[in-house]
């Protein structure tokens, strides 16, 4: 039996579950933050209660993220050692400066602000969530850097037969980077609005004490809804001119691996 389609879907299957809540998560902490901001200078109790709703649901998927995370983390090592071996040393790199860095701020962050409620200054906390927000986008930074230098494996050279990294900038000045990023950040925007629209609809129908006005609901839906309009028409554009230029020529053997399919 060939062991690698298992791998594949394997990977897949994991990075699927793991991309969802990244995602949702990505969203929510910006609405959370937002919320938050609304509420610290209004003092509506209405936005206190939807920063404490939202907020828990956010943390929820956040946690459910790290899981998920740590399964993909550890096939890198255990099934992908090839790619692990040809290419770590460059891709390696901005993967750990996620860990070390972004995530373990991100982490220390919202530690603070969920134990820091009611106990902190508004207006400290609210820098938290903020400090949260930013500390999760970085993180999706450096995570697309990795990515990105696996579909365009700039700043780097083949020498005895693995990569290594010649200019840590040309990662942030990859072509493949400019096109997922915004593309990410899009995407987790509205999959955060929509899923907040979805359950304040749920709540809306069953009336429960969440509930909210069905104009705000409707209204964000149709607002929530350009944007993915937007996103998809973006995306569409950049396909287009990626399938008009074709792939870029090669100089390297035939018989280097694919690395974002080894």
């Amino acid at each position: 039996m060939n062991a690698l389609p298992i791998a594949r879907l394997q990977f897949a299957t994991t990075t699927s579950f793991h991309f969802l809540f990244v995602l949702l998560t990505l969203g929510l902490v910006t609405l959370v933050a937002v919320m938050q901001t609304r509420w610290t200078l209004g003092g509506k109790p209405e936005l206190l209660r939807m920063t404490r709703f939202w907020g828990r649901l956010y943390v929820i998927n956040y946690a459910l993220g790290i899981v998920t995370g740590i399964v993909m983390e550890f096939q890198f090592g255990l099934t992908w050692t090839g790619l692990s071996t040809f290419a770590g040393d460059v891709f390696g790199a901005p993967l750990a400066i996620e860990t070390l860095v972004a995530f373990f701020l991100e982490s220390t962050f919202l530690g603070l602000w969920i134990f820091g409620f009611g106990r902190l200054p508004k207006g400290l906390h609210l820098a938290l969530i903020w400090l949260v927000t930013l500390t999760a986008y970085a993180s999706a930074l450096f995570i697309m850097l990795a990515n990105s230098f696996l579909q365009n494996p700039a700043g780097s050279h083949l020498e005895h037969g693995t990569l290594h990294l010649d200019d840590f900038g040309a990662l942030f000045a990859n072509p493949a980077l400019a096109a997922s990023l915004p593309h990410v950040t899009g995407a987790a925007i509205v999959t955060g609005g929509f899923f907040v629209v979805g359950v304040s609809a749920w709540h809306f129908l069953r009336r429960t004490a969440e509930a909210v006005p069905a104009g705000q609901i409707l209204f964000s839906f149709i607002a929530f809804s350009l944007l993915f309009a937007a996103l998809a028409v973006a995306d569409w554009v950049l396909m287009a001119r990626v399938a008009k230029r074709g792939p870029d020529p090669v100089d390297e053997p035939a018989g280097l691996p694919v690395l974002s399919g080894v």
